[in-house]
């Protein structure tokens, strides 16, 4: 889960890869 501050920032593949497995399970 990260903050909001970071979706202002540019997206990141490897934040991205954890976001997406970590909501998925």
């Amino acid at each position: 889960i990260s903050k909001p501050e970071d979706w202002s920032r540019p997206p990141d593949p490897k934040k991205y890869f954890v976001q997406f497995f970590g909501t998925a399970e």
